[in-house]
């Protein structure tokens, strides 16, 4: 059966444990935030970033890849052996970064979030 990846996993607001949190407590913060990340989405936020810095980084890690690639490629003997091991390289290396990576939400997913866990009283110091 193949393994199915949703995606990279995404940062989670940090809240600062001021006065109403520590009268709520961490189980109702948690559903609070839970709540309000799902609202996000419901409200058409993206919690995905779609930042030129993301695709510019992307596309500097392909660019070096194929060229350790092809240079494998030759090492090995021809681009037969060479382009399977490359596959495989080149798959396990997204696979880690994915696994390994925390990605940050999009600034105005990031936003509406904050905006909304102020008014319900949190105070949101940071994100990971």
């Amino acid at each position: 059966m193949p393994l199915i990846f949703s995606g990279c996993s995404t940062c989670n607001p940090v809240l600062y444990p001021n006065q109403y949190y520590k009268m709520v407590g961490r189980k109702q913060a948690d559903k609070d935030v839970k709540s309000t990340l799902a609202e996000a989405k419901k409200a058409g936020y993206d919690d995905k970033s779609k930042s030129g810095n993301d695709l510019g980084k992307s596309a500097v890690k392909t660019a070096a890849g194929v060229g350790v690639n092809t240079g494998l490629s030759f090492a090995l003997g021809g681009f037969g052996i060479g382009g399977i091991i490359s596959a495989a390289v080149g798959g396990t290396s997204w696979l880690l970064e994915c696994i390994f990576t925390k990605k940050q939400p999009d600034p105005v997913f990031k936003q509406y979030v904050e905006t909304r866990l102020a008014e319900k009283g949190y105070k949101v110091i940071g994100w990971k």
